[in-house]
């Protein structure tokens, strides 16, 4: 009986660093929607930064090009950065008196709906500034509309100003 309780326990603690974790992730990527022109905090290791999308058009190529604007309200250049994430359809609300379980369903269905992408830019986000930045999105295979993309911020280049001169420090790999 006693392994079992321990079992338990460790279920207990993985299901709970699970909820963490996916909190941790929620929280860090900006739900931007089509039709919304409000922007969304994008939180990274280095300070939440802002995002807006303006517009998205179809190209050439099939895919979409979104219009976003990157606004960097810390004290920090950007010099190198990866946006990550996925667009499609907006996710499934909850229905009146649904279950969770039905719910939870559906929601991981409607994941499985979504295109990944992960591109690095090198356009630097100037301090206390909104920087146009085109990201260039590949074709939907399910040829579904772009009605959300979601995104995370992936600092891998920048630098502080010191007093008097220019301290340059690569930031390469951080664990945070």
């Amino acid at each position: 009986a006693m392994l079992q309780q321990g079992d338990r326990f460790k279920r207990m603690e993985k299901g709970m660093a699970q909820i963490v974790n996916n909190q941790q992730q929620r929280e860090s990527l900006a739900y931007l929607k089509v039709e919304s022109k409000g922007h969304a905090p994008i939180r990274t290791g280095h300070g939440t930064f802002l995002a807006r999308l303006d517009s998205l058009e179809s190209i050439p190529s099939g895919g979409f090009r979104a219009h976003l604007q990157i606004g960097n309200a810390l004290g920090l250049t950007v010099q190198q950065f990866a946006l990550k994430g996925d667009f499609g359809s907006p996710a499934p609300e909850l229905e009146p008196g649904e279950n969770y379980e039905t719910f939870s369903k559906r929601l991981d269905d409607w994941q499985k709906t979504l295109t990944p992408f992960d591109v690095s830019i090198d356009t630097e986000l100037q301090p206390n500034e909104w920087t146009k930045i085109d990201l260039d999105l590949p074709a939907a295979p399910s040829g579904a509309p772009v009605e959300l993309l979601r995104l995370s911020m992936d600092i891998t280049r920048a630098y502080l100003n010191e007093k008097n001169k220019l301290a340059e420090f690569a930031i390469t790999s951080i664990d945070s």
